[in-house]
């Protein structure tokens, strides 16, 4: 008799408890944060980085324009369409691939300001904000 009971207890408990489906659904959430956090950590070093890389091209594009006309370019959009100002034939552009002046990875233009012959050339970050502590520059 007493094994009968047993086999009946066993047939009614198919399922999963609530205290089960808590404790599973408890760790799943611990562990999505867990690798949420990191991939916004990875994310951000990643877009750091690509703002630097783009930061380096546009330095050697003005490199190469100053090279070639003999001054830093007055804006960025320089670097692409010949300004009017420069002599007829110095210019040798476009000096960017695609014709284009990138973003950087937050969607903002690039800070440029030109000095005589030098020229400064930063990213606003991830903040977007001029003059912040997450500024980009070389």
């Amino acid at each position: 008799m007493r094994t009968s009971l047993v086999n009946r207890r066993r047939q009614k408990r198919r399922g999963f408890t609530l205290i089960e489906i808590l404790l599973v659904l408890g760790i799943l959430v611990v562990l999505g944060s867990i690798v949420g956090v990191s991939v916004l950590q990875m994310q951000a070093t990643a877009y750091e980085r690509a703002a630097k890389n783009q930061l380096n091209q546009l330095s050697s594009a003005c490199t190469a324009y100053q090279l070639d006309v003999g001054m830093p370019p007055s804006t960025l959009e320089g670097l692409v369409n010949a300004p009017d100002d420069v002599p007829e034939g110095k210019w040798k552009g476009p000096y960017l691939q695609k014709g284009v002046v990138p973003v950087d990875p937050w969607d903002q233009q690039y800070n440029y300001e030109p000095n005589g012959e030098n020229y400064t050339i930063t990213s606003n970050g991830k903040d977007r904000v001029s003059g912040t502590q997450d500024d980009i520059r070389l």
